[in-house]
């Protein structure tokens, strides 16, 4: 009976992590002509501030620190990208 319960629960945290995605997805995209032709960084502050327009401002560092931790995310001198 208790995983009828945890089958369809995610936590705010996780709902969170997905939008980060997607967003350092769509801004590293870059596309000439309609092609995908490179991948860039996204710079750290612009994950803070999606981070924070989505989470609670104490929780933004935890969320982003739980994703490079998981590997979602990886940073590299100030620039984030997607993990594996």
């Amino acid at each position: 009976m208790p995983e009828i319960f945890s089958e369809g629960a995610t936590s705010i945290d996780t709902r969170a992590m997905d939008e980060v995605v997607d967003f350092v997805r769509r801004y590293s995209e870059m596309k000439v002509n309609g092609q995908r032709v490179a991948s860039r960084g996204v710079p750290e502050h612009r994950i803070v501030r999606f981070t924070a327009t989505i989470v609670p401002a104490h929780n933004v560092l935890r969320v982003i620190e739980l994703m490079i931790r998981s590997g979602r995310l990886k940073g590299e001198e100030g620039m984030f990208y997607l993990g594996d």
